[in-house]
């Protein structure tokens, strides 16, 4: 919802159905299979920047945040290769105007 921020950050992945997300600037955007929600949680300290509801039966798949770390932390070559990315995410985020920013999935709405 908008303006949380979760104790348990997830992302979220479209297994199946369609979903909409409604965003502060009241744009709308649809998402369908494939297509996720929320991967600033797996990085940052996140704060949700719109709503997210389900058009028909959905199945989703989450990705918790801190299960994520702990698994990585296991794999210290590919840890890396998550920390460069997690890095280039937060660049990428933080070069993007405030007002493009949503909780939509990187080129989701670019």
């Amino acid at each position: 919802n908008l303006g949380e921020s979760a104790r348990n950050p997830c992302m979220y992945f479209v297994v199946s159905g369609e979903m909409v997300y409604r965003h502060i600037t009241e744009h709308e955007f649809f998402l369908e299979d494939r297509e996720w929600v929320s991967e600033a949680s797996l990085w940052v300290h996140w704060a949700h920047l719109g709503t997210l509801v389900a058009n028909s039966d959905c199945t989703l798949l989450l990705i918790d945040a801190h299960t994520l770390r702990d698994i990585m932390a296991g794999f210290p070559a590919n840890f890396m290769q998550a920390r460069r990315y997690g890095r280039g995410f937060v660049r990428h985020l933080n070069m993007t105007p405030p007002h493009l920013i949503t909780d939509l999935g990187i080129f989701k709405n670019s």
